[in-house]
């Protein structure tokens, strides 16, 4: 029963893995990497 638990956890783990690199790069794709024009905690490289 156990085994089927850790399976299912990491599954979870898995899809959200993913759904997260995904929605990354679909943001980048349309530009949204979520930079405010300052780039304080921006990781996507935006221009100021």
């Amino acid at each position: 029963m156990l085994k089927y638990v850790i399976y299912a956890a990491i599954f979870v783990l898995a899809a959200w893995a993913v759904w997260y690199v995904i929605r990354h790069i679909i943001r980048q794709v349309k530009g949204k990497g979520g930079c405010s024009g300052d780039c304080t905690g921006c990781s996507c490289g935006c221009k100021k």
